[in-house]
């Protein structure tokens, strides 16, 4: 029988999935040097000790819950608002598209049509 307690929920950012992992998963730990609880790095060249902090990528980004429910309400909200996100950026490309056709509608229709092209490279082969 399996112990719901020793399982905690991940859910990534800007994905419906959920990732079940065991509290007992042991892993082997990554080598990573400390100094004052805080993870450091060597830097090349020379004994200095360097902290190196940064964000994970947004796809990698996660948040954990014990509770399955607290994770799936999670999943849904981050890709509802993925998606939303994406609506609005295909309706900025749509409105840019619009106007653009409308600003250049006279050059697309009329001035570079393929007569008109085909028209100027007859003329200049003749002369």
């Amino acid at each position: 029988m399996k112990n719901i307690h020793c399982k905690y929920y991940r859910v990534f950012e800007n994905s419906p999935a959920i990732q079940e992992i065991s509290v007992i998963d042991l892993k082997p730990a990554l080598k990573v040097r400390f100094n004052n609880g805080m993870p450091t790095k060597m830097a090349k060249g020379n004994n200095r000790i360097i902290n190196k902090y940064s964000l994970l990528p947004l796809k990698d980004r996660f948040y954990e819950y014990t509770d399955k429910i607290n994770a799936m309400e999670k999943a849904k909200k981050n890709a509802l608002r993925y998606i939303n996100a994406l609506t609005t950026q295909i309706t900025i490309g749509i409105n840019s598209l619009k106007k653009y056709r409308e600003e250049y509608y006279t050059e697309l229709n009329l001035t570079l049509i393929d007569s008109n092209i085909r028209k100027l490279e007859r003329e200049m082969n003749i002369k």
